[in-house]
Formats: structure tokens, sequence, C-alpha cells
């Protein structure tokens, strides 16, 4: 993701159920405006969801759920309609900051994007409709709020290639599903990209996805991850809310980082868990005792202050 985002970033400085076995009345159901908080769940499209003459123009026709190239007569992928609101980024601070500042990403930037060296999975710009599965691109999260359903494809044809990715855009398709990652998704236009927002601004929704709570085990391990073994990811936990750590947790590893005389690692679980979202009660007298018997001189003071600021409370 920071390989897309630096060209970007650059330019912006510069200047399944087959469709038979639907029920007739589900395919001209309408549409609402505005899908789930937070989806992975792929359906089939709707009737007019996708234009026969866009479709036409690039020389494409849809038969059912695939869609055919006219010429070749190849099937270049499956058709589907993801419904959800928010997209989420990880990237550098400075590139989120860019995002936020620009506006999201444009139709100069895209096409940039789409004509850069080919990525791992194909050319696009790489989002997750999971907001904590992509953690390790990047310190910091952009959310990309949705303008209503993108239209994906799976199992696409020569994703690598720009002028068939740009036919595909051209064509109404928002998005390559990557290829063993059911969150993951290659954006091909900028269409749903141009309302970035920053995670603390949606954390309320994020809390109350219902798909929130499957992924909040992963995420508080991934947590600790980083916590322990990348300082430079420090400024990720200033992002991450509270409500993902349990008190066992960091009960825990508080006393971890007492006993390997780490530092570090304690004032960034004392940032998380000060946090606004945060309810787990991480300072506890027996954590000052603990320290004083190991005599980590550092952190005792640094647990008295800690414990001052509290009281003062």
């Amino acid at each position: 993701m920071n390989r897309i985002a630096a060209l970007c970033f650059i330019t912006m400085l510069i200047g399944s159920v087959a469709p038979a076995a639907m029920l007739c009345d589900q395919l001209h159901l309408k549409i609402k405006k505005q899908g789930p908080l937070i989806s992975s769940k792929l359906r089939l499209p709707f009737v007019g969801e996708l234009d026969s003459q866009r479709l036409a123009a690039q020389g494409f026709k849809l038969k059912d759920d695939q869609l055919i190239d006219v010429e070749t007569k190849v099937v270049v992928g499956i058709v589907r309609v993801l419904d959800t609101r928010y997209l989420f980024e990880w990237a550098s601070e400075e590139y989120h900051r860019s995002w936020i500042r620009t506006a999201g990403i444009d139709d100069v930037c895209m096409r940039r994007i789409l004509e850069a060296p080919g990525q791992m999975a194909g050319k696009g710009f790489y989002v997750s409709t999971q907001p904590f599965d992509s953690w390790s691109y990047g310190p910091a999260m952009t959310v990309f709020r949705t303008r209503g359903p993108l239209i994906v494809l799976r199992h696409a044809h020569d994703t690598r290639t720009t002028e068939q990715v740009q036919r595909y855009s051209l064509a109404g398709i928002d998005g390559i599903a990557v290829m063993g990652m059911a969150s993951w998704f290659s954006i091909i236009n900028s269409r749903h990209l141009r309302q970035p927002e920053t995670f603390a601004s949606v954390v309320k929704d994020i809390k109350a996805a219902p798909s929130t709570a499957a992924n909040i085990k992963l995420a508080e391990l991934n947590f600790w991850r980083l916590v322990w073994s990348r300082e430079q990811y420090a400024i990720w936990l200033s992002q991450l809310p509270g409500f993902l750590l349990s008190s066992r947790s960091i009960e825990v590893n508080v006393s971890n980082a007492i006993r390997r005389n780490n530092l570090r690692v304690l004032k960034l679980i004392a940032q998380a868990a000060n946090s606004q979202e945060s309810t787990a009660d991480w300072l506890k007298p027996e954590m000052i005792k603990l320290a004083q018997s190991l005599k980590a001189n550092e952190i005792e003071k640094f647990l008295e202050s800690e414990m001052a600021k509290k009281t003062q409370e």
C-alpha cells in the first residue's frame, strides 16, 4: 500500500448462487442508497447495476454473472457487488495526511496508479473492507466512505496489464477481488476514494458494526505484536480504540514489561489504556510494588507519576 500511496503523494505535490436460482423479485429489488457499516459479503448484481452500453463500448458483455470479452469469447471474470459503507487503507502518517488534505484520490492519481509497475496482486489501490486486517502496511489508517455499491470482479483475467485494467474500469468495474483475501480489494477507479476520513471520525460506527466483534481478537493480537516488536509503529496506537484491549491482556503485558524492564513498551501500553475509548484499569498499586521488588527504578518512577495523575483526576 505504501508504494501505491507514494505515487499519488508525489502527484499531489506536483500539481456463490447462480442467477437462475434467484427469485425474479430479487432481480428488481430496490438497492439501498447506503450499505452496511462494514461488510465483506459479495452478492449477485441486480438488473441495471451494470450499464450494458458501457460494457459494450469496452468490448465486454455480461452473461448471467460472467463478464465475457466479446472478441476472444473468454470469460474474464465473475461479477459481484459489494455493499459496504467504508473502505480501509493503512499507510504512513505522511500519506494519510495527504489523502485528507487533497480530498482523497482523483482521476489523475488513479491513472498514475494504473500505469505504475504492477503490484503483487495486480494493479490498483489496495483497500480492505475490515478495519484491522491490513495494519502491517503502515501505522495510520485512512477511511474512505463509499458512494454506494461497488461493482467488483472475482477471478479476474489479466490484472497486471494497464490497458486491460483500464478497460475494466471504463466498463464500470470498481475493483478487483484479491485472491485468497476475502476482505481485500484492488480499487481501479477513483469514485469510491473521494471521501477520506480519519479513524476517529468513524470509530463509533466501527465499534457498532456486527462484523467488528469477530475481528477484535485478531486486532488485539496484532496490537501486542506491534507493541513488542515494532517501535516505529507507535503512532498506530494513537488511533487504536481502547475497547479492543481486554483488561486481562493489559494486565499480563504490563506485568511482562515491568519484569523485562522495558519502559518503552510500558509507555505504549499506558497510551492505549488511557485512551478515551478504554475502560481498562491498567495501573494498580501492585504494579509499583513489582517494579520496586525488581529494582526497576525508571519504571517505578514512571508508574508513580502515572499514579499521581490518576489520583489528581
